[in-house]
């Protein structure tokens, strides 16, 4: 039995069954020693500050990894939205889109983006707003995480496709929504074209 922190030596003898043999060959006694040394106060304090030397190195690195893979991910989940929008358009042969939503279940033309958003189906092709009977949820998305602001840079309360799959819009003329992460001063611009596809670039937070 070993018991940590605790030296002690524990006599061996060998046996075999109820006879003991104190003698091996007849020459010597078969009695051994097996040592076990614990930890001392010593080695336990330095490995204790090691790895609080390598927390202290480590921690911006992991801060900064995980703000970035926020950043990343609700962009991808951003664009994926407008990518299921569009196609869903094109297959029902009806309106379809992506709007800011507060509360997950219809489309709303208060508050931001930051809030959440949902890809829905616009059965009376108002455009999703105002919400009615015949429109209908795809999917929806929660709040963006902590850190993560989505903005319009040019476009309004939803993203509209016809289903040609070309964005319902006054002008021909792209969106660009922006998702920033001002804890690591990185963004994401989701350039919408007029016909439909979505394109990505990258800057600092303005």
């Amino acid at each position: 039995m070993n018991i940590p922190f605790i030296c002690h030596n524990l006599p061996i003898v060998r046996t075999k069954g109820l006879s003991t043999y104190p003698l091996v060959d007849g020459k010597r006694r078969f009695i051994s020693f097996c040592k076990n040394p614990g930890f001392t106060l010593i080695e336990l304090l330095t490995v204790l500050a090691v790895i609080g030397v390598l927390a202290v190195i480590a921690a911006p690195a992991i801060t900064t990894f995980v703000n970035s893979n926020r950043l990343t991910t609700t962009t991808n989940d951003f664009i994926g939205a407008l990518s299921l929008a569009r196609s869903e358009a094109i297959k029902r042969g009806f309106n379809a889109g992506v709007c800011k939503s507060d509360n997950g279940s219809t489309c709303t033309s208060t508050g931001t983006w930051d809030s959440g958003w949902l890809v829905f189906v616009d059965g009376d092709n108002n455009g999703a707003l105002p919400w009615t009977a015949s429109d209908s949820m795809i999917r929806a998305h929660e709040a963006v995480p902590l850190g993560v602001a989505l903005t319009v840079v040019t476009g309004s309360d939803a993203i509209t496709y016809s289903r040609q799959g070309l964005v319902l819009d006054a002008t021909p003329t792209a969106l660009e929504y922006r998702l920033c992460n001002s804890k690591i001063n990185k963004s994401r611009t989701v350039t919408i074209s007029f016909a439909g596809r979505a394109s990505l670039s990258e800057s600092t937070c303005p």
